[in-house]
């Protein structure tokens, strides 16, 4: 059960996962020990787990890429996540329930190897793992929106929103894009295997000490304040609080594929999204091709119902999947130093290590 003291500590760390304990103390206005207690009973309790932060694509150079795979068995279902945990630019995968089985993933890559990507899946496809696939790039339109429990009421367990009063503000919202920010790439040449390294450990755990880098990487105390502050500045693009879902009855995730839209209509999601985004876990990626895909991965039943229906009234036309988002069937991998080639100072982009040897291992497994 959550108590209000949890809550307040839970409301906190929402808008800032790594908020130090005498930062905390200071706004419960406890004490430093009495912070330290209650944050890690909680974090015994698995009330609250250890955050996750996103790397920045951009600044890295990549591109993500989506893809939807509809399946026929189980089996096949099962051998392509493996081929997702095989293969070194996966970003994310997430079984779906739709019209049969659907397995949804993202991989962030560099463009060049588009077309391998292309033949890969083709590949797969031609060996009967999938019944058919979507593949989704990326126009670099991205809008996020995470859980504000500022809407949650926890004696009543029930969140608080309007959707259909938010659907009224589209109308009010530009139906033009905002100019793309810079990417602000980070200049591949500048960064080292140690870079990476740290860069890994960070998306493994941002909570890690800089103490225990240290001791990993074998640095001085100095290269490492500042590495870890170099790349967190310029590498992270954000830092999310992760709490049990249960507890705040953010059971339900689901999928929205909408082919072809009115452009206005998307321009004026995208904006809505931006300038007014619901209260809950939620991505949007508007894609090079017409369309997007939207999505929710923490709501409650009753909000993933007017999400669905707020979604009809706005484009008749999409196909939507139930996601499973439990431990191993959705997973955010951790960033890959081995992709990287620090002789060429560029992503590995070569045929036999973006098609073959994925391949070939995932044939082993299949044997």
């Amino acid at each position: 059960m959550i108590t209000p003291e949890d809550y307040q500590i839970i409301l906190q760390l929402e808008s800032n996962p790594l908020l130090p304990y005498s930062d905390l103390a200071n706004e419960l206005g406890v004490s430093w020990p009495t912070a330290k207690k209650r944050l890690t009973d909680l974090k015994s309790r698995g009330v609250i787990r250890t955050p996750v932060a996103i790397y920045d694509i951009r600044a890295l150079e990549l591109q993500r890429l989506s893809i939807i795979w509809s399946i026929k068995t189980v089996d096949d279902l099962i051998r392509l996540e493996k081929f997702c945990d095989i293969h070194p630019y996966t970003h994310y995968r997430a079984r779906g329930y739709g019209n049969g089985y659907v397995l949804f993933a993202q991989f962030d890559v560099p463009p060049e190897i588009i077309p391998l990507m292309n033949e890969l899946i083709e590949t797969l496809e031609k060996d009967n793992y999938s019944v058919s696939t979507e593949l989704f790039l990326s126009s670099g339109y991205r809008a996020e929106s995470f859980p504000n429990l500022r809407f949650y009421n926890p004696n009543q367990n029930m969140w608080a929103f309007d959707w259909t009063s938010w659907l009224e503000l589209i109308g009010d919202q530009n139906d033009i894009l905002p100019p793309q920010d810079d990417p602000k790439p980070a200049e591949l040449t500048e960064w080292t295997p140690i870079d990476f390294e740290i860069l890994r450990e960070l998306t493994k755990n941002p909570e890690i000490k800089q103490s225990e880098i240290m001791r990993k990487l074998n640095l001085t105390r100095t290269n490492t304040h500042v590495k870890y502050n170099t790349i967190f500045d310029k590498l992270i693009s954000s830092v999310r609080c992760r709490f049990d879902r249960i507890a705040f009855n953010l059971v339900n995730a689901r999928l929205f594929w909408i082919p072809h839209p009115p452009e206005q209509k998307i321009n004026q999601l995208f904006n809505l999204m931006n300038d007014s985004p619901p209260p809950f876990n939620f991505g949007m990626d508007i894609l090079d091709q017409k369309g997007f895909l939207f999505w929710g991965v923490a709501l409650p039943t009753f909000h993933e119902h007017q999400l669905a229906l707020s979604i009809w009234k706005l484009f008749q036309d999409f196909n939507t999947y139930t996601l499973d988002t439990s431990i191993d069937r959705s997973i955010v991998y951790w960033f890959y130093p081995a992709n990287f080639d620090f002789d060429s100072h560029y992503w590995k982009t070569d045929r036999e290590y973006v098609v073959e040897k994925p391949l070939e291992e995932l044939y082993q497994i299949k044997k």
